[in-house]
């Protein structure tokens, strides 16, 4: 098995199907079917189910694609770092809730790079769902997002809490009207979806309006223009708040507490980087919260 079918099972592991895989690594479709079963013959078991429109892994092809990342990522940091004396620039996928950077992402990058200066991190932003799935199939290293979060194959830690509370442009306004005016979100499957869905059914209000948008700034800015009211992390209102251009309401009890913790799939090896981040990731998790 060498690296190159190592790099071709995992695109067709994580596209779902030979002809994306091919398009994507630009191959062939038919080179990279044979590349597939010349593999499943040198290991001597099936790594993919053939369905009708696509593929799909296998109990041995999870295994195998739980090694593929930290092989391939070890093998490029030694080609960088064979003869160089240097400390490999090694790429970092992440990712992250949008509305965690203050109180999580930003504290968590700039120690990472004291520890390990070379580490290139490239994040995305996403919704819970779409991160959690993403890092189980191992398209990112790992994600910020609202937990606690309890899931066989991933490890997690806890970074830090915040609290949910509710932004309009209204400060007059209470909790209960606030919750009649439309909705400002991210886009369907919101992390907080489950929250607003219980808050409405308390105060029996039918439920409003839903304009979806895709950044945390468009979603403020609808704020201030009173389109809706929304319902975010404080700490990724407070700039707002201080600048007088909303008005924050503080939710029932049961509704604030919010966690946000780091995510990675659970592997025995890793890259340099990756463990770097992981170290870093543990020591902040260690550190008392400094939110209420």
């Amino acid at each position: 098995m060498d690296a190159t079918a190592l790099k071709m099972f995992r695109a067709v592991a994580r596209e779902g199907s030979i002809g994306r895989a091919a398009e994507k690594l630009n191959y062939v479709p038919s080179n990279l079917s044979v590349r597939i079963k010349q593999l499943e013959r040198e290991l001597q078991v099936e790594l993919f189910e053939r369905l009708p429109r696509g593929m799909r892994l296998t109990e041995a092809g999870h295994h195998l694609l739980a090694y593929a990342d930290p092989i391939l990522d070890l093998m490029q940091e030694a080609e960088e770092a064979t003869g160089s004396g240097k400390q490999p620039v090694e790429k970092l996928r992440l990712g992250t809730v949008e509305a965690a950077a203050a109180v999580a992402l930003t504290p968590l990058l700039a120690r990472l790079r004291e520890r390990y200066p070379a580490a290139q991190p490239a994040v995305v932003t996403g919704v819970n769902h779409e991160l959690i799935d993403k890092v189980v199939k191992q398209e990112l290293h790992g994600a910020i997002v609202y937990g606690p979060l309890v899931q066989p194959e991933l490890e997690y830690w806890k970074l830090a809490e915040d609290e949910l509370v509710l932004a309009g442009a209204d400060a007059s306004a209470g909790l209960e009207e606030q919750l009649q005016k439309p909705l400002l979100f991210f886009e369907v499957g919101c992390s907080h979806q489950a929250t607003v869905d219980a808050l409405l059914e308390e105060y029996g209000i039918r439920y409003p309006a839903i304009t979806s948008f895709g950044a945390l700034d468009t979603i403020l800015r609808g704020v201030t223009a009173e389109l809706g009211v929304t319902l975010l992390p404080r700490s990724s209102l407070e700039e707002a708040e201080q600048q007088g251009k909303l008005a924050i309401v503080e939710l029932p009890e049961p509704y604030r507490p919010l966690e946000l913790g780091f995510i990675t799939v659970a592997r025995p090896e890793r890259s340099a980087a990756l463990q770097a981040m992981l170290d870093t990731v543990q020591e902040l998790s260690e550190m008392p919260s400094s939110r209420p």
